[in-house]
């Protein structure tokens, strides 16, 4: 990098501008004339506490590369010159997440490192033609402004699809509680315009050059994860979602949108018996679900589920299919006959019945799985659970930290758990495994529209979903640069 500057916005967010030149040694790539796209990343997050903020720059066309050729030392060397096409330079906005001292001194040291990843896709300038569609979110950061929670319709840019990637048109696209969170930046890690969604059904309208196992026209589905390395540990291990270089379906553009673009292998056909509307729920929901189940429960075992909503009311379902005696929490009246519908062998909606449930010692709990969004009074279930119990946390909250008292685990040898997603076999396995037990989460259909997501993150905030809410789209999406 030659020339960096860091421009300070306020004290804890600045702009980085630098210029880049690029120089390849000939080993067999061929760059000459080529017009290229960047996509810029940091791994600040490792770093003093700084987080990606990659917004200006992550998957855009910001130039070309033309070729020099060259010696040196009696070898070869081809130099590629970048330059931005708007102002010969390029930029990254860094959000420092360290303590703010109530200075004008921003938080950057001499000992901060920065570490920038260029990734260059090689074509010919006929092949290069960037993809514009567009998705459904907020253009800027809620505030106590109601104009500020109004979802707009916002442009998307793709870049052209590399060989390990298929496009993926979207028909159908499943609200989950991230979504609401990330839209209204409740963990702090969102940028803007946001376009979310991260659980989707579709029909796949082009696929690379290396993707021979999917083809144009397959129903697949499409999750949160939409890419990783491939090579680290986790990767070898099926357990993609704790990669260190794990990639976003939502930071690439979520799936409120026309289409997405996702790796190969975090795209999976569907079979045949799950309808659409049915499947879009289980590429998030589902798979948060099926998980810790299967890590943690075992058939015969008593086991808890507290927040059954979108994701609780799953785990009802697939426990029972796993074998399991289910207990579901509630504080609806309202969902009584739902949960028992949808197998629960007990279920637990006022006072008078929890305090039954926990001075029987008998129906003490192996396992208590809470789904809830919103924090719960972790100390009160701890009560249910038999000596050498576990408690999985499967929800997120947007409290930054827990409240739980750590007297009852060193007492009883309870355990804590967590979980987050599952990997590329787990989200096939449960996909298959809800085939064939015949579990559909119960959905309710709202158009694919500004409005339609109006409406859903409404009901979803007023707690009236029963109990996962699909956009389901009607048109073909607007769809430019093909």
């Amino acid at each position: 990098l030659e020339d960096v500057t860091i421009v300070l916005r306020n004290t804890n967010h600045c702009i980085v501008v630098f210029h880049v030149e690029v120089i390849v040694k000939d080993s067999g790539l061929e760059l000459t004339d080529a017009v290229v796209g960047l996509h810029l990343t940091t791994h600040l997050n490792h770093l003093g506490g700084f987080e990606k903020r990659s917004r200006i720059v992550a998957n855009q066309h910001l130039g070309s590369i033309r070729t020099q050729k060259s010696t040196g030392g009696g070898r070869r060397v081809r130099r590629h010159n970048f330059s931005h096409k708007q102002d010969s330079a390029a930029c990254i906005c860094l959000q420092h997440r360290g303590v703010d001292t109530g200075t004008n001194t921003f938080g950057f040291s001499a000992h901060h490192f920065f570490y920038f990843y260029f990734y260059f896709f090689s074509m010919s300038d006929d092949d290069f033609e960037l993809i514009t569609t567009t998705g459904l979110g907020y253009v800027e950061k809620p505030t106590e402004d109601a104009s500020t929670r109004v979802v707009r319709e916002v442009e998307l840019m793709r870049m052209p699809l590399a060989p390990n990637e298929v496009q993926v048109e979207v028909t159908h696209c499943g609200l989950c509680a991230s979504d609401a969170h990330m839209l209204a930046d409740d963990w702090g890690q969102s940028f803007y315009p946001l376009v979310a969604g991260h659980e989707a059904v579709g029909v796949i309208r082009k696929r690379g050059s290396e993707v021979n196992d999917l083809q144009v026209g397959d129903r697949v589905g499409v999750g949160f994860n939409a890419g990783s390395c491939g090579s680290c540990g986790q990767c070898a291990r099926g357990h993609e979602q704790l990669c260190a270089d794990v990639q976003s379906v939502v930071g690439m553009g979520g799936c409120f949108s026309g289409l997405v673009h996702v790796s190969r292998r975090f795209v999976y056909r569907l079979p045949e018996a799950l309808e659409s509307s049915a499947a879009a729920p289980l590429m998030c929901a589902g798979l948060t679900a099926f998980t810790p189940l299967r890590a943690h429960c075992r058939a015969g075992e008593r086991v808890g589920v507290v927040g059954v909503g979108g994701v609780g009311h799953l785990v009802v379902m697939m426990a029972r299919a796993f074998g399991c005696h289910v207990t579901a929490f509630t504080r609806h009246e309202s969902k009584r006959d739902d949960l028992s519908k949808l197998g629960a062998h007990r279920v637990v909606a006022t006072d008078a019945e929890f305090e039954a449930l926990r001075n029987d010692t008998a129906a003490s709990l192996d396992a208590l799985l809470v789904c809830s969004s919103a924090a719960v009074d972790y100390d009160r279930y701890l009560s249910t659970l038999r000596a050498g119990g576990r408690m999985i946390l499967v929800g997120m909250p947007s409290a930054e930290k827990l409240t739980i008292s750590l007297l009852p685990f060193m007492q009883r040898q309870l355990q804590l758990h967590s979980t987050v997603m599952g990997g590329c076999v787990d989200c096939r396995e449960m996909l298959d495994f809800c085939a064939l037990h015949n579990i559909r989460p119960l959905v309710q259909e709202l158009p694919f529209t500004a409005a339609g997501l109006e409406e859903a993150l409404a009901t979803m905030h007023a707690g009236k979903a029963r109990y996962r809410i699909v956009l389901v789209r009607n048109d073909t999406p607007v769809v430019e640069g093909e």
